[in-house]
């Protein structure tokens, strides 16, 4: 949103993400109704990776409160930029063990733990900042080597 004076001037940036969040949260409800299921237990996560700050900004403004990021510097450069937006931060790429410590005090969810050591390393960051971390653990069910993950 622009704000000039007593107007505000919705971009077309906005207008789009407002629609299709709509269109998705349409959708959401109905797989949900379908199957039984509360569509307020749902979190839609934005991906937002390679968008600018200012789309983030804007989906926010949409009603979007968790947005996903795979790249730890993109998420901090985003995380910068948008210190005063209520977001909840989800790291969904491959995690680096040399990374956990920039992430791990703040991050909502991290999506992608793919072997012991890094699960070891982000308790061990998470237990120096004083928190607990919030993980998904990655399963490799099909043995590709080409895929990350732990074995079943």
């Amino acid at each position: 949103m622009i704000f000039r004076g007593d107007s505000v001037i919705l971009s077309p940036w906005f207008l789009m993400i407002s629609a299709n969040l709509d269109v998705l949260r349409g959708r959401v409800r109905q797989a949900c109704l379908r199957s039984g299921r509360d569509p307020a237990d749902v979190t839609l996560v934005a991906v937002s990776k390679t968008f600018p700050a200012d789309a983030l900004r804007q989906a926010a403004e949409a009603g979007v409160t968790d947005f996903g990021e795979n790249y730890v510097q993109e998420l901090l450069g985003k995380r910068g930029a948008l210190a005063g937006e209520q977001i909840r931060w989800h790291f969904i790429g491959h995690l680096q063990s040399n990374k956990v410590r920039s992430i791990v005090p703040w991050v909502h969810l991290i999506h992608s733990v793919d072997d012991l050591s890094l699960a070891r390393e982000i308790d061990r960051r998470a237990e120096k900042a004083g928190t607990v971390a919030e993980v998904l653990i990655e399963v490799n069910t099909t043995a590709e080597g080409s895929k990350f993950g732990v074995s079943p």
